[in-house]
């Protein structure tokens, strides 16, 4: 079932038609260009900081790449698979091929003109995470010299006066990093890339819209809220309220999390021991597949979303869904939005100023 799963995200039939079909058609192009132009050449790569953690979206993403690389017939090293910050038995501790210079890395996997380093992308590029930050540096700086890496595409967080962080890229000979909105790729070029002087930085699309989706079809007056509970988060929903205000439309509420339990694909499952999965070593796309798969499936027939996830939009509108989005604290809702659907009609995506706003278009939407 896993590999099922697995091969229809990959392989699957596109679904005709849906809520803003041409609209997923332009990110899926426009996310495939870029990253031939920053791959041209290369046949093989070695795929870092696998998303062991629970978050669906971000395993979401990992399986946009994966998909994304089989379309540019790149072929993966699942052996070279690591994680940087929660490694499982599927995704190793990237820490051993840093360790003696990389000398262990540098056997299996020789520098080539035909070979890269691909960093996992998503919205970690600033000071709210700092281990991933320290980790894409620590692979700059041990094999930034003799092999091409490229970052896929990346939300940067970091305001202008603290973007002189991004300076380690400046050690890399040959280095892209894709900026997944506007303002993301400008802090790249400008900070990390030294205006284009040290390497270079492009925009794209997250790497989800490489994905099929697998969700059931739209079909109930319902409201999906797929709502954060973590810092990201910029306001409070009064859940009790929107119901009041839906009337008799439905309210079903999801944040794209695993739940807790022995069942679940668990956030560092191998230090809680009970890890569902694990027997997955050497297979972890089917791990990133099987929470993806979770998270269509968590759409259900809900006619349209409302979401303050930057990953509810776009599998939504993967899914066919209309979407009615609220900002984080950190804008990388609205400039996505802003930077890939700012000409799209407001019923494919549009950023709302409150939770009743955003709950008055959806509910317009499903009618």
């Amino acid at each position: 079932a896993l590999r099922r799963t697995h091969d229809e995200l990959m392989n699957g039939s596109e679904a005709s038609g849906g809520a803003c079909a041409e609209v997923r058609y332009d990110l899926r192009d426009a996310l495939v260009e870029a990253a031939r132009g920053a791959l041209r050449g290369v046949e093989e790569v070695a795929l870092w900081d696998f998303p062991a953690h629970g978050n669906r979206g971000d395993s979401a993403i990992w399986s946009g790449e994966v998909a994304l690389l089989r379309r540019l017939n790149v072929s993966v090293r699942t052996d070279l698979v690591c994680s940087s910050f929660v490694p499982v038995a599927a995704a190793p501790a990237c820490d051993g091929w840093l360790e003696d210079e990389g000398q262990r890395l540098r056997r299996a996997f020789p520098p080539s003109s035909k070979r890269a380093l691909v960093l996992h992308g998503g919205g970690n590029v600033g000071p709210e995470y700092p281990p991933y930050e320290e980790f894409r540096k620590n692979v700059v700086e041990t094999f930034g010299r003799d092999y091409r890496i490229v970052l896929m595409p990346q939300t940067v967080t970091y305001a202008d006066e603290m973007a002189s962080s991004l300076n380690f890229w400046r050690a890399a000979a040959n280095a892209t990093l894709l900026g997944r909105d506007a303002l993301s790729a400008k802090l790249l070029h400008v900070h990390a890339c030294g205006g284009g002087v040290f390497c270079r930085a492009a925009l794209a699309p997250d790497a989800a819209f490489a994905l099929t989706s697998v969700a059931p079809s739209p079909s109930e007056r319902e409201v999906l809220w797929l709502a954060r509970g973590d810092a990201e988060r910029a306001q409070t929903v009064d859940r009790a309220a929107m119901a009041a205000a839906a009337a008799d439309v439905s309210i079903r509420w999801d944040d794209l999390q695993p739940g807790e339990g022995p069942g679940d694909v668990e956030a560092f499952c191998s230090d809680e021991g009970h890890c569902v999965l694990d027997d997955l070593r050497g297979e972890p796309h089917l791990l990133a597949a099987h929470r993806v798969g979770e998270a269509f499936a968590s759409l259900g027939h809900s006619a349209a979303v409302v979401t303050d996830r930057l990953h509810g939009v776009i599998l939504a509108l993967l899914a066919g869904r209309s979407v009615a989005a609220l900002d984080v604290r950190n804008r990388k809702v609205s400039r996505f939005v802003d930077t890939w659907l700012r000409d799209a009609p407001r019923s494919c995506a549009a950023v709302y100023a409150s939770p009743a706003e955003a709950l008055g278009a959806a509910l317009a939407l499903v009618g």
